[in-house]
């Protein structure tokens, strides 16, 4: 049976929403679409694909009306780094979100995972030892920014290495 002739059912209640399918060269995919939202609200809705709800969380002019708390704020690493992580809460469990390191160059920390998502979750990372080269000279410090849906930055969670 091949992969790419499968059909998986589609669907979403959401006139605002589309669903295409797309072959790209992985094998099939799908992407979904939000239509321009010209009211101030946010607005919310679903795309279910393959009978797997999910969120599309779209700001409005007016902005998300999304807030976040970060949960612990800042943490503190060794010479020998190690793992981090931080609750991300979410006012409303169809907020949607983007976390990403301060800088795309720093290369002594690892991407956030999951770099995006929707509601309350938990954000990990990796900060490498300082042994590895070439790193910045210690202590050095960055921050996993957390940005809405509309792009509007929320909190930032800050961490050193000393």
């Amino acid at each position: 049976m091949n992969p790419s002739t499968c059909q998986i059912p589609t669907y979403t209640p959401d006139s605002w929403i589309t669903i295409t399918q797309e072959v790209p060269d992985r094998g099939t995919g799908y992407r979904i679409t939000a239509g321009a939202n010209t009211g101030a609200a946010r607005r919310t809705g679903t795309a279910y694909v393959g009978y797997q709800p999910l969120i599309v969380d779209q700001a409005g002019t007016g902005g998300s009306g999304c807030t976040f708390q970060l949960i612990p704020a800042t943490s503190q690493f060794t010479a020998t780094g190690g793992t981090a992580g931080f609750a991300l809460v979410a006012s409303d469990q169809k907020c949607g979100w983007r976390a990403e390191p301060t800088s795309t160059g720093e290369d002594w920390s690892t991407e956030p995972n999951p770099g995006r998502g929707v509601g309350t979750d938990a954000v990990v990372f990796t900060v490498k030892s300082s042994a590895s080269q070439p790193q910045p000279p210690l202590p050095r410090s960055a921050e996993v920014r957390v940005s809405d849906s509309a792009g509007t930055q929320a909190p930032a969670y800050a961490y050193l290495q000393q």
